[in-house]
């Protein structure tokens, strides 16, 4: 697929790993529909989107609610007229022990990492059939490849959204339609920084700003944490092949070989 001039919805885009990956859209001259929970965040990603020469529409939605997820397809369609590109990127975390996962914390995450998936491709998928032409694209997780007890719901959640691709891949591929998921490492992105880290730095006798660092040395064979950037290009690669759909593609600098 030939991106430039193409519409993609990216959520959880106002910062970020999504803000990465729409900022990779956008440089391929997509219009770039940006979705968060607060339309006032979206703000900066709009005004980067612009400073790339790009089109970019803010929409206000909470992924969980098939209500604001059909406005969102809905918006969509009436500002660009079409709709190309769907990455479900939205995604909660928590870090606990098995012993004190909660009811709570598991529905929440759940609610948005995966049941907020299926709601924004049940509200984009009947356009693209109409078409006979889509891309979606999952971002999954390296714990969706192998689960960490620390992140249980979390990798739950993310095990289940491989699943939902390659669902997707072999129900939507006579329509036109593709779907993988991307799984990235290790990302300093506020899933870190305000979950992972404070919850390793005792334990690795570390401050919390070189949790991400020291980390990535010692589990990653490239030696280096990966970028939004990193995830955005892969993101981008698997909308532009016309022949691949179903894959989950591992983006760790090599963490999973170990």
């Amino acid at each position: 697929m030939n991106l430039a001039g193409k519409v993609a919805i990216v959520t959880g885009a106002a910062r970020g790993l999504g803000l990465g990956i729409a900022l990779e859209l956008a440089k391929e001259k997509m219009k770039v529909v940006v979705v968060d929970l607060d339309i006032g965040k979206l703000a900066p990603a709009v005004a980067k989107i612009k400073e790339l020469n790009g089109e970019a529409h803010p929409i206000e939605a909470d992924v969980s609610s098939a209500e604001a997820t059909q406005r969102m397809a809905s918006e969509t369609l009436e500002v660009f007229g079409q709709i190309d590109v769907l990455v479900n990127n939205a995604g909660v975390i928590a870090v606990a022990p098995f012993m004190e996962e909660t009811e709570r914390t598991w529905d929440k995450i759940l609610n948005v990492n995966l049941k907020g998936a299926l709601l924004c491709c049940k509200a984009v998928v009947p356009h693209m059939v109409e078409r006979k032409s889509g891309r979606i694209v999952n971002i999954s997780s390296i714990v969706g490849k192998k689960a960490d007890p620390l992140v249980m719901a979390y990798s739950v959640s993310k095990h289940g959204l491989i699943g939902m691709t390659q669902a997707l891949a072999r129900g939507l591929g006579e329509h036109n339609i593709t779907a993988n998921a991307v799984c990235p490492g290790f990302i300093e992105t506020s899933m870190w920084t305000d979950h992972i880290n404070p919850f390793l730095a005792p334990q690795l006798g570390l401050e919390e700003s070189k949790v991400m660092e020291e980390y990535s040395k010692a589990n990653v064979p490239l030696q280096r944490a990966q970028t939004p950037e990193d995830i955005g290009r892969a993101v981008v690669f698997l909308c532009k092949e016309d022949n691949i759909s179903g894959i989950a593609l591992t983006v760790d600098g090599g963490h999973l070989c170990i």
